[in-house]
């Protein structure tokens, strides 16, 4: 039984894979094995997964038909045979030596799961910036987590989202990975499913260690779905259909096991997630099919919770104006938002409470920037009356 099994799920990566598997190959430690599951590429890649496979007994093969990365993981784990299992995408690669130490510290110290270390690298237009604020992110968490603390430190909202969902940051334990996958969704999942995989992990867990010194995983942040491009309304609400998939199956399996009292956590997950999926809505989308796009929106999740996020760009929007004292025309998008908003609003569906205290304080902002309005009117007066009396005149 190898110490290691990495599984990595390859679709359409040819140029990338070679330089991913020969950065396991070439790694100062032996005990491993490595799992490919070619998920119906139809480039080169599953030639060059079989030429390693031919070349070195320790990386093995799995073909199958395309069912996305989250199955290509499932299909990895039933197989995986190591006492640890660590994923690996194959446009990414390990730094040398890191099996080596984290083997090391695994050995003295078998915990359940690990956190590891991230290097991210710019490429494909990505700003060296933009990169460096992820790496920090993806490696700002220390020390040992315990339950509850390991689901509160990723899913909980009142704890500011301090530690990442990602599965390739993490070594864990092969046998609590299988006994989690099977329990998860036999699906197809896409878009964030990182999130939900993680979210069946850590409900299992009873302890995380961190060693983040240990700069194992280089990410190559711009190369596959990372892209910056503006997105047709109908890819993007494809995408969004995705994530409401992923949502519902957490919230199946907090509601398959109520003795561990997920919801809280489901509900986080879920907030960060239509969080990010407006975020891209706001940036990725074309303003002329904003509108349109946020109502077919609401239609897949719901029209408070696309309410709620329309009054959050708002909020921002306003927030921005008054910095500059500038104040919104009617036919501003931010005023445009609003309106949809109030026109979405269900005070008898869920999430409406949420959605009206972001109503409340969005509005707040915008009284206050129109009140910027009255100050330029007044300032701009030339004739102004001041009457002032200490006792009762008439006029």
């Amino acid at each position: 039984m190898p110490f290691f099994s990495i599984i990595i799920p390859t679709y359409n990566v040819d140029k990338y894979l070679a330089n991913c598997l020969e950065s396991v190959r070439t790694q100062n430690f032996d005990d491993w094995e490595a799992i490919i599951v070619n998920d119906g590429s139809t480039d080169q890649s599953g030639a060059i997964a079989d030429e390693f496979a031919q070349k070195d007994a320790r990386f093995r093969v799995i073909t199958k038909k395309n069912a996305g990365l989250h199955l290509a993981r499932y299909d990895g784990v039933l197989k995986a045979q190591g006492t640890y299992t660590l994923f690996l995408d194959g446009d990414d690669e390990y730094n040398p030596k890191s099996l080596k130490r984290l083997y090391r510290y695994l050995s003295e110290n078998p915990v359940e799961s690990l956190h590891i270390g991230l290097e991210v690298i710019a490429c494909e237009g990505t700003a060296e910036r933009t990169a460096q604020l992820f790496q920090e992110g993806a490696n700002c968490s220390d020390g040992t987590y315990l339950q509850p603390e390991i689901l509160a430190s990723v899913f909980a909202k009142d704890k500011g989202y301090l530690r990442d969902w990602r599965m390739t940051q993490r070594v864990i334990r092969t046998d609590l990975l299988k006994t989690a996958f099977s329990t998860m969704s036999h699906e197809r999942l896409s878009r964030a499913e990182d999130g939900y995989e993680y979210f069946v992990v850590a409900s299992m867990l009873e302890e995380e260690a961190t060693q983040n010194d240990v700069v194992a995983y280089r990410y190559y942040l711009g190369r596959g779905v990372t892209s910056a491009r503006v997105l047709d309304a109908s890819d993007f609400l494809k995408s969004a259909k995705c994530y409401k998939a992923i949502i519902d199956a957490t919230y199946a399996y907090s509601t398959s096991h109520p003795e561990l009292e997920l919801k809280r956590y489901a509900e986080g997950f879920e907030y960060k997630l239509l969080e990010s999926m407006a975020n891209e809505w706001h940036e990725r989308i074309d303003d002329s099919q904003k509108l349109q796009c946020a109502r077919d929106l609401a239609l897949i999740f719901g029209p408070n919770e696309i309410a709620f996020e329309l009054m959050r760009f708002v909020r921002d929007e306003a927030y921005d104006a008054w910095n500059q004292s500038l104040v919104p025309s009617a036919d501003a998008p931010a005023i445009q938002w609003m309106k949809l908003a109030h026109e979405l609003a269900e005070p008898k569906k869920r999430y409406y409470s949420a959605y009206a205290a972001m109503d409340k304080i969005a509005m707040d902002h915008l009284a206050d920037v129109r009140s910027i309005a009255n100050l330029q009117t007044f300032d701009d007066q030339k004739v102004r009356i001041f009457v002032s009396a200490h006792k009762p005149v008439s006029l």
